[in-house]
């Protein structure tokens, strides 16, 4: 049993995407499944990537859902849902070292206090992704954007960790930027979050189909609004000046993606709005400052969840 470069924790589009760009580097990757019957059909199927007109296909047998089939891993990427970081993280707990680092990629607020549970902080790494990733089939992933990720220290004392982590990510081409401020950048990513999954889940759009709406433009000023104010309120200053015109900017930029909550939504599958849309209620709450409409998107997005639910079980009866 040999130690792992990286193993990248959920087999699903964006956890394959940047496994097989890990492994094109020359790094040793595991990919960690949940169940036996989702690494099963992984290593069957192997992984396929199609960017453009091209499709690169690798066969892939290191991916299990058995930790103790894995050595000491010196890097471990969470791409699981913001929801499951716990139940990840103690599955992950044989695999780490003295000098293991574990970086978030996900999605919202909340999941880094969960992992600074398992892991110390100057070892915990954060940031965000602008790669698009549609999952099409088992393993099967379509690269639906290329762009920056940025990552930095959750402390002061983890600059030997991001450096390590800068390192893996240059070595696999990945362009990345480092930054010494990585709440103000989570808090960036979250109002864009907040502002454009809810409503392409509700009302099943892409995302660029957000603008073609007067009505929807409106709610999603007023969400960006509110997320802004709260952000104010705890002193977070912005990784850009006018949150609208950069949540405008994403609509246009990914016009044709669908959101990862659309994609959650479809699939039946539980949303991340906790993370998203509840967490500015929840920090809105802490200071004072009302989020009426961000409220509203919360009850509207779960509303939906259990009519998606009750169809599908009224279905199958």
């Amino acid at each position: 049993m040999a130690d792992a470069d990286i193993v990248v924790v959920g087999p699903g589009a964006m956890g394959c995407l940047f496994a097989g760009l890990f492994r094109k580097a020359g790094f040793m990757v595991w990919l960690l499944a949940r169940t036996k019957t989702q690494a099963d059909r992984v290593r069957e199927t192997g992984i396929c990537i199609e960017e453009g007109d091209t499709i690169w296909r690798m066969p892939w047998p290191h991916i299990t859902n058995d930790v103790t089939l894995i050595g000491r891993a010196h890097c471990i990427l969470l791409c699981v849902k913001a929801y499951d970081t716990d139940s990840a993280l103690k599955s992950v707990v044989p695999l780490i070292g003295s000098d293991t680092i574990v970086v978030t990629l996900q999605n919202g607020l909340g999941h880094i206090d969960i992992i600074k549970r398992y892991m110390p902080e100057e070892r915990i790494i954060a940031g965000i992704t602008a790669h698009g990733a549609t999952r099409l089939g088992n393993g099967y992933i379509r690269h639906a954007g290329v762009g920056e990720t940025i990552i930095g220290a959750v402390t002061a004392t983890g600059k030997d960790g991001l450096l390590k982590a800068a390192q893996i990510f240059y070595k696999a081409g990945i362009p990345t930027t480092t930054t010494d401020n990585i709440t103000s950048v989570l808090w960036g990513k979250l109002i864009v979050n907040a502002a454009i999954n809810p409503l392409t889940a509700i009302f099943r759009l892409r995302n660029g189909d957000i603008t073609s709406s007067q009505y929807l433009q409106d709610i999603l000023r007023a969400i960006v609004g509110e997320a802004q104010n709260v952000a104010h309120a705890w002193g977070i200053t912005l990784p850009y000046t006018d949150p609208l015109a950069k949540v405008f900017d994403v609509c246009r930029a990914t016009a044709e993606n669908f959101s990862s909550m659309l994609q959650d939504v479809n699939a039946h599958r539980e949303t991340e709005i906790d993370f998203i849309n509840a967490a500015i209620v929840r920090y809105g709450e802490a200071m004072g400052v009302p989020t009426p409409v961000n409220r509203v998107i919360v009850l509207l997005v779960k509303a939906l969840c259990q009519v998606n639910t009750c169809s599908v079980s009224n279905t199958n009866q």
